[in-house]
């Protein structure tokens, strides 16, 4: 298996974060060499082979490709769903379980070049307040809504301090 790496590429809009040879590796190791890439991750007409509720003769190999492909979802949310509920049977998978994780490897074969695109923007903090959340009780409305404004307020406090601690500035922080 190849070194856990996520490549950083300029783009004109911002940057992009992908796991493109991670993801080829994968699909080397499980031995999907020459198949075509399906267009979505799940199948609306799952073909299950007969065997397919018969336990999995080598779950090291399931458990293997798993963890690799949850690996690959840091950058692949898209994936995410699919990989944690293969994750739910690594303990005991079964032979519909493969077919289920072949499904999600022959989709990350068409989607090598997917991944997190980062865009250049403001960064607006923004802080907002709800006394119904409070868990004490006031004597009135007014009580309420001070203190929910004041646990608000102190909160945004160390956020800002600890985001001019690493260089970003904000301007006056607004409380709804």
């Amino acid at each position: 298996m190849a070194v856990f790496s996520i490549s950083v590429q300029p783009t004109a809009s911002g940057y992009l974060l992908s796991q493109s040879k991670y993801a080829k590796d994968i699909f080397l190791k499980a031995g999907l060499f020459s198949c075509k890439p399906c267009p979505s991750i799940v199948s609306v007409k799952p073909r299950n082979p007969s065997n397919a509720s018969l336990p999995f003769h080598n779950p090291t190999i399931y458990n293997s490709i798993v963890g690799a492909l949850q690996y690959l979802t840091i950058a692949r949310p898209d994936i995410s769903l699919a990989v944690n509920q293969a994750c739910q049977y690594m303990h005991s998978p079964i032979v519909g379980h493969l077919v289920a994780v072949k499904r999600i490897l022959i989709f990350v074969h068409g989607t090598f070049t997917h991944g997190l695109t980062f865009t250049h923007s403001t960064f607006d903090v923004h802080g907002y307040s709800d006394s119904n959340w409070q868990g004490t009780m006031s004597r009135s409305s007014i009580e309420a809504e001070y203190r929910a404004l004041a646990h608000a307020a102190a909160e945004l406090s160390l956020i800002s301090m600890l985001l001019t601690e690493m260089g970003i500035s904000l301007p006056t922080t607004p409380i709804l």
